[in-house]
């Protein structure tokens, strides 16, 4: 081959200008090599560079929409996406058409119902952005695409997922999509079709069926079928999933501060929920922890060794029954939106370990589904709905479904262990559990009525408004009559809600939810005391020194002949088990209290039939009492010196408010008292009393009279105010005795109740001061319980002082807290109870 120099002539010519140009300050040939070698790059990053920028310039327009959409809401009562979605979708469509000449052929086939879309995903699905768009135009239609995990960590792209219904879509919530009619798109190879291929693409990508489960779990619903509530009518739980649980909740759930969750995994059969395995979820700490992601890691896992992995609900563990709130109705929504079958299962570790496994499943009814669906709790939404906080949700009965060989296992075990025929109703194990159910239902009570009275202040606060727009009409009308009398144009009519902005109305959700926990709270302890007050009596009956033979018959004969005289404890225990149509509990009592080793002889059906209908003799007596200890007498102490002038009104206010609730709370008050105190020095106006009366009007009228005023030094004579408080009065059928002081200087005395730093005109004490001691003998003899309201430190050295005589520690309230203290004297009629 020759060379020829003509033929690079031009070259050479075109090198010797450039060089005459710029010198040797450029490299000629390495310019060419690297244009050559970019520029196929360039052509190449062109389009996706292109789609990326106007990702996020439709990313921010749906961001600045998203900010203005509130002021389109009286031009559109649609969805307030639809403008946004159909601003960006002309862009998208306009680029489709310029750059592509994309034309889309055959729209006329998508059906008007629930449809799948399967479409080709590659390095960026630029297909499916016009499609979508051009549906969108054209049809007025949204397609719904599924979406991997990583897009919803995409910065800046949340506004653009929400307003195109991305979904990361499990089988269970795209069935549900379909069966709304709504269109589902799908790649089935997903991401992974970015990977380099050919021509030849085929719909089944490496076995991936998911789209298949998607539409096949659709397959017993119409396409344009109206949405209803998948009624499940059983729970069958696997035994291997009951001990995992109980496992999980006793090693991190038993304490009342954490509560431990796991997911449940099985598969519906009609109306059955099969519930075969669950995992629970980790107590982790880390912040980049994902827990979506932890899920479906498990689920992939558990999918490869062939266990069941289809989602169908969660559990949880609770303390006494206190599962229900506002936080567990929007997790169950979540899943029964999601997943039409799920349920949740509440496991009580406590409850359990006393001997009675407590495991129930839970649903929300169609009424509490549809109220969440519209997100409006008010008054009206809740009276349209037919909702009530018992129909708030459903309990779905349960069994527990073990194969033939667990069955078997556990009969042999049986015979294994030795079995103590009846002592498992020997636990007695009472005072703990009555009491934390007691302290729960007095919280809810006290938020419950809370929530009362805001909505009360609501109510006002409406009549108030709709008197003053009543006051603006009429003012209007008559400006516009005067000036319709001299000759004026009449004011133009304004719109009376732009003048007078509507009051939110609180939202009533909470107080159903408090309802219904406080239901739930009185189911249990009712059902709890009904058990377990003849084991009380049985084990009373058994410290007493006679037989237990000689107790039963005394008891029978007692019954039978209706003697007036007291019942033993057995018999109270027979009787209480009878009235609760116990049988069990019936024989148990009967062979133990007949012959503790023989336990053969039975009780006759004719002396059972005679004590039956003493039952109610025994519980009367019980409920006498409680009714006695909820009768309450309160006298309220308070420091009505000068120095408490700053704190007066509110101090009054404080104690009207507490008479209000209690009056509210539905206990008895037997009786209410005032007395104020101020110091020596003051003579006749030394003390202001108000002796026990049963009319709270009264009271609270007593109350608004008093001032503060008068005093002389730091120091009060609070000792003979506590004296005039104890030597009241007080109402003989109270259960129930409280005196609450309030005060905010100490007694005489620098030596004993103050440091001495202030004024005291009686450094040893005022000579007719009462005797400590004598003051709380008196106190403990009338069974007087005594608190105080604390509103600065200068009491503390008293308080101690007082507890020497008192004989237990003196608990001290926030004068501020109305609600602490409200709880305290309900927890005074509960230990009085």
């Amino acid at each position: 081959m020759s060379y020829n120099a003509l033929d690079h002539l031009a070259d050479l010519t075109q090198y010797l200008n450039l060089t005459k140009l710029f010198g040797s300050s450029i490299d000629i040939y390495y310019s060419n090599w690297l244009s050559w070698l970019f520029t196929p790059l360039i052509a190449v990053s062109l389009l996706p560079g292109i789609i990326i920028i106007m990702l996020y310039v439709t990313s921010s327009l749906l961001y600045i929409y998203k900010l203005h959409r509130y002021r389109l809401l009286d031009a559109y009562d649609k969805d307030i996406w639809d403008t946004g979605r159909r601003v960006v979708s002309a862009i998208w469509d306009a680029l489709g058409w310029i750059w592509h000449g994309y034309e889309i052929n055959g729209i006329e086939n998508i059906p008007p119902g629930g449809a799948l879309l399967v479409y080709y995903h590659g390095a960026v699905p630029i297909d499916f952005y016009y499609i979508c768009s051009h549906i969108l135009l054209y049809e007025g239609r949204l397609i719904n695409p599924v979406g991997d995990r990583f897009l919803f960590k995409i910065p800046g792209w949340s506004s653009l997922l929400e307003a195109f219904g991305v979904i990361p879509g499990t089988v269970q919530s795209c069935a549900a999509l379909l069966r709304k009619g709504n269109l589902l798109a799908i790649a089935p190879g997903g991401v992974y079709e970015a990977q380099l291929g050919d021509n030849n693409y085929e719909l089944l990508w490496r076995q991936r069926l998911g789209f298949a489960k998607k539409k096949m779990a659709n397959r017993n619903r119409r396409a344009n079928a109206p949405d209803v509530d998948n009624t499940i009518d059983l729970v069958q739980v696997d035994g291997l999933v009951v001990a995992k649980i109980i496992k999980h909740c006793h090693e991190e759930g038993s304490s009342a501060v954490d509560v431990a969750q796991g997911v449940l995994l099985g598969l519906v059969a009609d109306t059955r929920l099969e519930v075969t395995n669950c995992f629970p979820f980790p107590k982790n700490l880390d912040e980049n922890f994902d827990e979506e992601d932890y899920q479906m890691e498990m689920m992939r896992h558990l999918r490869k060794v062939n266990v069941d992995h289809l989602h169908v609900g969660w559990y949880q563990s609770t303390q006494q029954g206190a599962f229900l709130s506002t936080q567990f109705l929007e997790s169950q929504f979540t899943y029964q939106t999601s997943i039409e079958e799920s349920v949740v299962l509440i496991y009580d570790p406590l409850k359990t370990k006393r001997g009675f496994l407590h495991l129930k499943a839970y649903r929300l009814t169609p009424q509490a589904v549809a109220l969440y669906k519209d997100n409006d709790f008010g008054a009206d939404a809740i009276k349209t709905h037919h909702l009530s906080f018992e129909s708030l949700y459903q309990e779905i009965r349960l069994v527990i479904h073990n194969s033939h060989l667990v069955n078997a296992l556990l009969c042999e075990l049986s015979e294994m262990v030795p079995s103590y025929e009846g002592s498992q109703y020997l636990d007695l194990g009472t005072a703990s559990v009555l009491e934390k159910h007691l302290r729960s239902l007095t919280d809810n009570v006290d938020e419950l009525l809370q929530d009362t009275n805001k909505f009360n202040i609501y109510q006002r606060q409406v009549v108030k408004q709709q008197q003053e727009k009543q006051k603006y009409v009429q003012k209007r009308n008559l400006e516009n009559t005067a000036r319709q009398a001299r000759g004026e144009a009449p004011l133009p009519d304004e719109d009376i809600t732009k003048v007078f902005k509507p009051i939110p109305v609180p939202p009533r959700l909470e107080p159903m939810v408090l309802s219904a926990q406080i239901a739930a709270h009185c189911q249990q302890v009712s059902l709890f005391c009904s058990q377990a007050l003849g084991k009380l009596f049985l084990s009373e009956a058994l410290q007493q020194p006679q037989s237990s033979q000689q107790t039963v018959l005394k008891a029978m004969e007692a019954g039978m002949e209706r003697k007036p005289e007291k019942k033993s404890g057995v018999e109270s225990s027979i009787l209480s088990a009878i009235a609760d149509g116990d049988e069990e509990l019936v024989r148990a009592y009967s062979r133990i209290s007949l012959d503790p080793t023989a336990r053969a002889r039975q009780l006759d059906e004719r002396i059972v039939n005679s004590v039956c209908s003493k039952a109610h003799m025994n519980i009367d007596r019980i409920a006498r009492l409680i009714s006695q200890a909820h009768q309450i007498g309160i006298c309220f102490l308070l420091d009505t010196t000068g120095s408490m002038h700053s704190y007066i009104n509110g101090v009054k206010e404080q104690i009207v408010e507490i008479v209000t609730r209690l009056e509210a709370s539905g206990c008895g008050i037997e009786g209410l008292s005032f007395v104020g105190y101020k110091d020596w020095s003051d003579g006749v106006n030394h003390f202001e009393i108000l002796p026990f009366t049963k009319s709270v009007s009264e009271f609270k009228s007593f109350v608004a009279t008093i001032c503060a005023k008068g005093g002389g030094d730091f120091p009060e004579d609070v000792l003979g105010g506590l004296s005039r408080a104890i030597s009241l009065n007080w109402p003989q059928n109270s259960g129930t005795k409280i005196i609450f002081h309030l005060g905010d200087a100490p007694p005489h005395g620098k030596t004993i109740f103050h440091d001495g730093r202030h004024r005291d005109d009686y450094e040893n004490g005022h000579p007719r001061d009462p005797p400590l001691e004598e003051l709380f003998r008196d106190m403990r003899l009338k069974k007087l319980m005594y608190y105080f309201g604390r509103i600065n430190g200068e009491c503390d050295r008293m308080i101690a002082a007082f507890e020497k005589y008192y004989g237990e520690k003196i608990e001290t309230l926030d004068s501020a807290e109305v609600g602490n203290i409200l709880r305290s004297v309900t927890e005074s009629v509960m230990r009085n109870s």
